[in-house]
């Protein structure tokens, strides 16, 4: 029995060494394998989509702010440049709706004026002109005084209205229906027929309809 064993023996060994080179060969290709498996497995990249780097994330958050801002709509009013009713953030001041309406004019008293109150939604913004004692501001929930006649009644309503003829492509932009485009149309026709001399050359302007000229009559006048 030891016989055997031994002749196993022997046969091993000689067979290790005449095969030596051989199979120290195939255990460094085996280790070359592995290696590379292993390297390519702990450098492979984690998928784009489930990784947001602070780029993308103040994007996102930019875009969520950008969603919650509101806007409300004022009335500006008096000795203004451009009176009418202006579309702004809710976030403003008086003075910045002011500035919406092209400023005070030479008229204003604006030590009567509150630059720095808040805006709410429905305010009347009135800027009182030298020598006047009127509020500058009503607040939207008290009732404006009844006019005491249809002539002042009319005054005031037309001075709320954008001039046709001067307006600029901004004010145009505050009324509904009015995108960028339709607004530079309607300043390309004002440039090219030296002025509008009645409000219904409005509807000579491109997409101006019956629909949106009735709107449109509401804000502005010749």
């Amino acid at each position: 029995m030891y016989r055997k064993k031994d002749m196993i023996n022997e046969l091993w060994q000689n067979f290790i060494t005449k095969h030596k080179v051989f199979l120290l060969s195939l255990g460094s290709v085996l280790m070359v394998v592995l290696s590379g498996f292993a390297f390519v497995w702990w450098n492979k990249p984690v998928p784009k989509e489930n990784f947001l780097g602070p780029t993308q994330t103040t994007k996102i958050e930019h875009h969520r702010i950008a969603t919650k801002a509101k806007y409300i709509f004022v009335d500006v009013k008096g000795a203004v440049k451009v009176p009418g009713l202006y579309k702004i953030l809710a976030s403003k001041r008086v003075g910045d709706a002011i500035a919406l309406a092209g400023g005070v004019n030479a008229e204003a008293d604006s030590s009567q004026v509150n630059f720095a109150k808040k805006l709410s939604d429905q305010m009347v913004i009135y800027v009182s002109k030298q020598g006047e004692q009127t509020a500058q501001t009503t607040d939207p929930t008290k009732q404006a005084p009844a006019s005491t006649s249809l002539e002042s009644s009319t005054s005031e309503e037309d001075q709320t209205k954008f001039d046709l003829n001067q307006v600029d492509k901004q004010q145009l932009m505050q009324i509904d229906g009015i995108g960028e485009k339709k607004a530079e149309q309607i300043i390309l026709y004002r440039k090219q027929h030296q002025g509008f001399k009645q409000l219904a050359e409005l509807k000579n302007v491109t997409g101006i309809g019956e629909k949106l000229y009735q709107v449109l009559s509401s804000r502005l006048k010749v």
